[in-house]
């Protein structure tokens, strides 16, 4: 009996351990899932992405009417204007070879114009095929513009935009070539020269001139000499000082009131990307 007894009791201790053990097993995932939820709990939550800068309407608003008005500057204010300078039978060939330069190089600009001044290439033309005829300015199958940057940071514009502002600059550079040859030129011989012209002299210019990478290029003092490395040959040496041109053409010096007196001075860039990112404008 005392056999039996102690037979039994040994049976139960093993089967009371088997279920103490296989409850511990069912629980450790348990446990394992609640300490690992707090560790979560105690990772700092990560920053949430900044959303994509989108353009301000008054921006673009302010750019289409400052493109309309250099617009009306060429057709019909310089046509009438060289017009009146030349004798009465010509005037009528006068304002046609404006209308027809404007166009002409309006229509150069949108086919690889804009891509030879304001894309990334060397210090001297921009792509090629950048953006040939304006590719990549427009997303039709998400219905989405290109962003173009402007001298603040965080501030942009619709490129095509720009490029409508751009275009009509080029346009009245070239119109304005012809009171230098008013009655003096074959309509055939204006318009050779001003595409050779167009070709290898403004957008050359504008390219070494105007073209950089944009405020918001400047993410860290690191890749500041890399960026200036990418912009315009003038633009690396200083053409265009900081604290001379306070404002992109038309974009920030009527919104905000800033100076924009543009003068010449040769000296080397080496800082500007540490001053953006010390004190944007």
């Amino acid at each position: 009996m005392k056999k039996l007894c102690t037979f039994l009791a040994v049976a139960l201790s093993f089967a009371f351990a088997g279920a103490t053990l296989a409850q511990d097993k069912k629980d450790a995932p348990k446990e394992a899932a609640k300490v690992e939820a707090k560790k979560d709990e105690a990772k700092p939550a990560a920053e949430p992405a900044k959303p994509a800068p989108t353009p301000n309407k008054g921006d673009v608003a302010w750019m289409l009417t400052s493109t309309a008005l250099v617009l009306m500057m060429s057709v019909p204010a310089l046509a009438l204007f060289y017009g009146g300078m030349v004798r009465a039978k010509n005037t009528l060939s006068m304002l046609m070879q404006v209308f027809v330069v404007f166009s002409l190089v309006t229509v150069l600009w949108c086919i690889y114009g804009y891509s030879l001044a304001f894309t990334e290439g060397n210090a001297y033309f921009g792509s090629l095929t950048d953006r040939l005829f304006l590719k990549g300015t427009f997303d039709a199958d998400k219905g989405e513009f290109a962003m173009a940057a402007t001298f603040s940071k965080g501030v942009v514009i619709p490129e095509l935009v720009f490029v409508a502002f751009q275009a009509t600059f080029a346009a009245i550079t070239c119109c304005l070539i012809l009171g230098a040859i008013a009655e003096r030129a074959k309509f055939s011989a204006v318009l050779a020269f001003i595409v050779l012209w167009f070709t290898f002299s403004y957008t050359p210019v504008a390219h070494m001139v105007w073209f950089w990478m944009g405020p918001d290029a400047y993410t860290s003092a690191k890749v500041v000499d890399e960026i200036n490395g990418k912009a315009g040959l003038l633009w690396q040496w200083g053409a265009l000082e900081e604290h001379a041109v306070d404002a992109d053409a038309g974009v920030r010096g009527v919104l905000a009131g800033d100076r924009a007196v543009v003068h010449l001075r040769l000296q080397p860039r080496l800082h500007r990307g540490q001053r953006l990112l010390r004190q944007p404008h």
